[in-house]
């Protein structure tokens, strides 16, 4: 049988009358997407969850509450059904669940396509069944095109691999995650940034509403562990008042001697931490403004830089709500996973500005004024808003201006909304 699935939601009209899969627009971006990455469209299966087209491309008809999605009909629970049964019979070795109705068929409690997509999941229906959520084509045709890139880049990254088995080809590497460590050990690491300036290294902090119940370590000679350092447990303090000080010590001490300091939205964790006393002697990058200058049209934050640049499936949904009831081991845990993805991350945007010639306009532009954004963010100066809205104006001028020359030079109207 075929090696890959492609499953949509379900047919359109020429779908329907050529009763075949993905043969419209959708189909043709889809292929095109396929040839830019060395994937065989033609000798792929194609199908849907639901085999006749919803009237008006409606697939909310299919729910008791259409605008929410919730409360599947018999209709459609009967329609999912038989799915399970088509690609247990198919057996292919990767399904790519194209929008959020095929990766709700095939694995029910991974919610949201903008949160997994590029994500490697196992089916839970179907076991031993590789599934890659990627947005639907029909989605990148509603002037959504830079999902086209990422559709190209997931394909490239993780469809054309994972199809060659049956077995998860691509992963990362173990990671030894320390939480609940020793004095001791605590001590040994923070001592070794102090004496290492040149070793790149990351902080990140984890909060329970406004209190800082802990913070995470790793560096570049130690890529394979990360160390959670916890403060404030659900229990009260993870240390005595002596410990907890000389804690803080050495975290001034490293940052003051080492300053390639990174994190992801570093400024929300400088907050906290000098708050106790910590004043950091520089900041290397962020990832998250690196987003800002690589990629000024997608997404941020690290639930979508994760399927990006690294292998590690989508978890930070476990992060949403830290409430006093949820185990401290949780909250450790969740913590040492951002310090293994977030390196990875600033790994891959730095080599994509790179590429671009962006780099220097990162460290110059965005960069140089951390700073300036810090001391702003700490004495709570309030933005200007008559600044704010004269700079809005020109920069609306601007994209104008460019948006006429770069119609002239295609000889066509681009960015139709």
């Amino acid at each position: 049988g075929a090696l890959i699935t492609f499953c949509g939601e379900s047919p359109g009209w020429q779908e329907c009358r050529d009763k075949e899969g993905f043969v419209g627009g959708a189909g043709r971006l889809l292929a095109a997407v396929c040839n830019a990455s060395a994937v065989n469209f033609s000798a792929a299966n194609r199908t849907n969850v639901v085999k006749r087209r919803p009237p008006t491309d409606n697939f909310g008809i299919f729910y008791e509450d259409p605008k929410t999605r919730k409360r599947p009909t018999a209709e459609l629970i009967w329609w999912r059904q038989l799915l399970i049964a088509e690609l247990t019979k198919f057996k292919p070795n990767l399904v790519v669940a194209l929008g959020a109705e095929a990766l709700r068929a095939l694995c029910p409690d991974a919610i949201g396509i903008m949160k997994w997509r590029g994500s490697i999941l196992e089916s839970p229906l179907i076991p031993g069944l590789k599934v890659i959520p990627e947005v639907h084509p029909a989605f990148v045709m509603r002037d959504h095109w830079e999902y086209y890139y990422l559709m190209i880049r997931t394909f490239k990254s993780k469809v054309v691999h994972e199809s060659k088995s049956k077995d998860r080809v691509l992963s990362e590497h173990p990671t030894d995650f320390i939480v609940a460590p020793t004095l001791q050990v605590v001590c040994e690491w923070l001592e070794h940034i102090a004496a290492n300036p040149s070793l790149q290294w990351y902080l990140d902090v984890e909060t329970r509403g406004d209190s800082l119940t802990c913070y995470g370590l790793w560096m570049e000679d130690r890529p394979r562990q990360a160390l959670c350092v916890p403060i404030q447990n659900t229990t009260g303090p993870a240390w005595s008042a002596v410990e907890e000080a000389h804690i803080w010590r050495l975290l001034s001490l490293a940052m003051v001697k080492n300053p390639r300091l990174c994190n992801q939205n570093i400024l929300y964790d400088l907050d906290y931490v000098m708050d106790m006393g910590c004043e950091p002697s520089g900041v290397e990058a962020d990832p998250m403004l690196m987003m800002n200058v690589a990629y000024p049209e997608f997404l941020k934050g690290l639930d979508f830089t994760t399927s990006l640049y690294t292998n590690h499936d989508f978890y930070k949904d476990e992060g949403k709500t830290w409430k006093k009831s949820i185990p401290d081991q949780r909250v450790w845990i969740y913590n040492c996973k951002d310090m293994v993805v977030t390196p990875k991350v600033t790994q891959g945007v730095t080599k994509d500005l790179k590429e671009r010639g962006l780099y220097g306009v990162y460290q110059k532009r965005t960069n140089s004024l951390l700073g300036v954004a810090l001391e702003m963010q700490r004495q709570k100066i309030k933005l200007n808003r008559d600044w704010h809205s004269t700079l809005a104006s020109y920069l609306a001028s601007e994209r104008s201006a460019r948006h006429t020359d770069l119609t002239g030079l295609v000889g066509y109207e681009i960015n139709v909304k």
